[in-house]
């Protein structure tokens, strides 16, 4: 998709124009509910006809406007890469060995470590592995993804024992990790190309 007629944004929250911004939630997985209702939630103070663009001449509604993108998009990723898919399991698979998995939730690395500790509780692990939105997008854009962890009491050594946890289960998916052992240190997973499907919920051309 990078390097497709509408490249994506390169931070969610940093907007450029809004055909690049639209591909950029396509590649973060946005529905179709999600984009249009994004563009539509203020039409009076920030109607969509007033974000930049490079479209000349620019689409009469948004819905033409969101069909060209999502086009472009299912043009240049037909399905999900293969890393995508592996990444997808990664829920399951931490489950497995008693740890909760928070992707693309948290802003940031306090927001997203908040979800992880929320769904630990939920499935009672004794620990988790957390990708803010800001990590996905860097994922996006460079194919390395952070991953930060920590046990669910934020005990030093109880989080090591996480922290090789969620090594195993990384190598285990094919993610070839790499981490010193620190603490204080993410977790590093290179060389991935991160492309998801469409939403299913997209008109089809």
């Amino acid at each position: 998709m990078l390097n497709s007629a509408y490249p994506p944004s390169e931070a969610i929250y940093f907007p450029q124009t809004i055909e690049q911004d639209i591909a950029l939630m396509l590649c973060h997985g946005a529905t179709y509910d999600e984009v249009y209702t994004y563009y539509t939630q203020d039409p009076e103070d920030d109607p969509w006809q007033d974000r930049e663009t490079n479209i000349d001449p620019q689409p009469e509604s948004l819905e033409e406007l969101i069909r060209m993108v999502s086009d472009e998009y299912k043009r240049a990723v037909p399905r999900a890469s293969e890393d995508a898919t592996k990444i997808a399991s990664l829920e399951d698979a931490f489950k497995q060995r008693n740890l909760a998995w928070s992707f693309d939730e948290g802003w940031d690395k306090g927001e997203a470590a908040q979800d992880g500790v929320e769904k630990a509780r939920e499935i009672n692990a004794n620990g988790y592995a957390y990708c803010t939105m800001q990590d996905v997008d860097g994922l996006i854009h460079t194919g390395t993804l952070y991953i930060g962890y920590s046990s669910t009491n934020a005990q030093e050594e109880e989080t090591r024992t996480i922290g090789h946890r969620v090594c195993e289960v990384l190598k285990e998916q094919g993610l070839n990790p790499t981490w010193d052992g620190n603490t204080g240190a993410r977790i590093v997973c290179s060389d991935l190309r991160y492309e998801v499907a469409l939403a299913d919920d997209f008109p089809s051309q």
